[in-house]
């Protein structure tokens, strides 16, 4: 949402420019909420000049006891006066303002810079990003603890925008106001530090994805995961990117994968396959978007009403001793570097249910499962000894079959 399109900015530059009370009010009631209201059905200084003499300068509005605008006709409006008065001129200032600001907006779509869809995320633009997705069905939240921090809504509304760069942003950024103001408190204030992946095997790649914070840790618990997605859900929705409903019931397929009954010796999804899934799951509606077949809500919504569907193959059921696969590589031929921040070793689990070999890994057949991995799955205990006796049994048993006798 771009800034010509909020009220709150509306209602500031009416505050600063000293435009009268009455006039707004009688701006308000003929449907002039925002300056794009206003630029757009009035487009030049013409129309503003007729519209303030056939209708502002006769017409007085006020607020009644329950807080409905209500407008009256004025006795014996005289238009020469009132057009060189500083009431005028004060509704003259705000168009000005406000054709200047949607102007630019549209060039910076044409030029494709974008940033006229930037917007600054002020406590009253929060506000009424949340007034409006709460009359969209959004549960109004009870705390700050469960209201988006201003950073991490800039942060969002700056990636999703016309210009912005439109990538996964990672569990981590989802900070709630409430912790924003602690740390303000504290004298901190939240950033993000670079991570480095491994693009194509052989370049490095620098993204700003971890959030660096006292008291803004890993998610790495299914409580916390159910916070960070619920904040997610409301920033998504305050942003108008997906219905709050919509994200909610990805949570509670999360969380129903996380908790489900499975098979004896087999385990349920990791947290760290749930946020590698989230991640290619984001990554895939943001290309669905891309490549015009919808918004971002129409691909989740795809995806939910498909099970069956190759990428819930991630969070299928495996074996306890396979490792986890939530484990992402950051650098060639080493370690890798897993949802935690520890240093590990471990495989992909690809989209058909098999194991995906790593750029320059060399993996070997696993002993027990009979798959190829790294690292491979720990060993029963005695099983070489175990191993060697069966060889010698069954060596034993070759010579007898041709006559021969056994090795004592």
């Amino acid at each position: 949402m771009s800034q010509s399109k909020l009220e709150s900015a509306f209602e500031s530059g009416a505050v600063k420019f000293n435009l009268a009370e009455s006039d707004y009010l009688v701006l308000r009631s003929d449907g002039f909420a925002c300056y794009e209201n206003l630029y757009y059905r009035l487009p030049t200084r013409d129309d503003l000049e007729r519209y303030l003499e056939d209708i502002l300068h006769k017409k007085g509005a006020y607020r009644d006891s329950v807080g409905t605008i209500m407008v009256y006709d004025k006795a014996n409006p005289e238009w020469r006066t009132w057009r060189s008065s500083d009431d005028a001129a004060c509704v003259r200032k705000l168009w000005a303002y406000g054709s200047t600001l949607c102007k630019a907006e549209l060039e910076d779509m044409a030029s494709g810079s974008g940033t006229g869809e930037k917007i600054k995320i002020t406590p009253g633009a929060a506000a009424e990003l949340e007034r409006k997705a709460v009359a969209s069905g959004m549960p109004k939240p009870v705390s700050d603890a469960e209201r988006p921090s201003s950073w991490t809504l800039q942060r969002l509304a700056n990636n999703f925008s016309l210009g912005g760069k439109h990538l996964h942003v990672e569990w981590e950024s989802y900070v709630s106001l409430e912790k924003e103001e602690r740390a303000t408190r504290g004298g901190k204030s939240l950033k993000s530090h670079p991570a480095v992946f491994l693009v194509g095997g052989k370049t490095l790649e620098v993204q700003e994805q971890e959030v660096e914070l006292d008291g803004v840790h890993k998610v790495t618990g299914l409580v916390s995961m159910q916070e960070t997605l619920v904040l997610r859900a409301r920033v998504f929705a305050m942003l108008e990117l997906v219905p709050f409903n919509l994200m909610v019931k990805l949570n509670d397929r999360y969380t129903g994968l996380v908790r489900r009954t499975v098979p004896e010796k087999m385990r349920p999804p990791t947290l760290n396959e749930i946020r590698r899934f989230d991640r290619e799951l984001m990554k895939q509606a943001l290309r669905w978007k891309s490549e015009g077949q919808g918004e971002l809500g129409d691909c989740l919504e795809y995806y939910l009403d498909t099970p069956n569907a190759s990428l819930w193959r991630l969070l299928e059921p495996v074996p306890e001793a396979v490792p986890d696969q939530g484990i992402e590589r950051t650098h060639e031929g080493g370690g890798t570097t897993g949802t935690d921040g520890k240093d590990d070793k471990g495989t992909k689990r690809a989209a058909d249910g098999s194991e995906k070999k790593e750029q320059g890994a060399k993996f070997k057949t696993c002993l027990i499962c009979g798959k190829k991995h790294d690292p491979l799955c720990p060993l029963p205990p005695n099983f070489r000894k175990d191993q060697r006796e069966a060889k010698k049994v069954a060596k034993a048993k070759k010579r007898q079959d041709v006559g021969k006798k056994p090795e004592k």
